[in-house]
């Protein structure tokens, strides 16, 4: 997928023969619910987590408002694991966020969302 990163300006995802997904990377990118999306900016590797983990996609959105919400939001979080790459002459990026318990990952999910960051509980 790095190669599509670096060469592509629009992708397509076929499952089983059909077209399930198209558009421009950036466009494919930002549908954070999707495969595609999630393969194409993936996270890197991380160790075990503990406790509840947070992901969020930043597309539209700088790193610090982020990291402002989060610290602003659930100080005792730790930044898992993250990756920021330029696409289409965007920066674009994916947290994982351990957190101690549900409640926090709500509250940081609603704050993150607010500051127009996709956000969701992954465990």
């Amino acid at each position: 997928m790095s190669v599509v990163r670096e060469a592509c300006d629009s992708v397509t995802l076929l499952q089983d023969g059909r077209i399930t997904r198209s558009g421009t990377l950036l466009d494919v990118i930002r549908d954070a619910g999707s495969t595609l999306s999630r393969e194409l900016l993936p996270l890197p590797p991380t160790g075990a987590t503990s406790g509840t983990v947070v992901e969020a996609l930043l597309t539209d959105t700088p790193l610090r408002s982020a990291l402002d919400a989060i610290e602003a939001t659930a100080p005792g979080a730790s930044v898992g694991a993250g990756s920021i790459e330029t696409i289409s002459g965007t920066p674009v990026g994916r947290l994982q966020v351990n957190l101690d318990g549900r409640a926090e990952a709500d509250r940081l999910v609603d704050a993150l969302r607010a500051q127009g960051i996709h956000a969701e509980v992954a465990a």
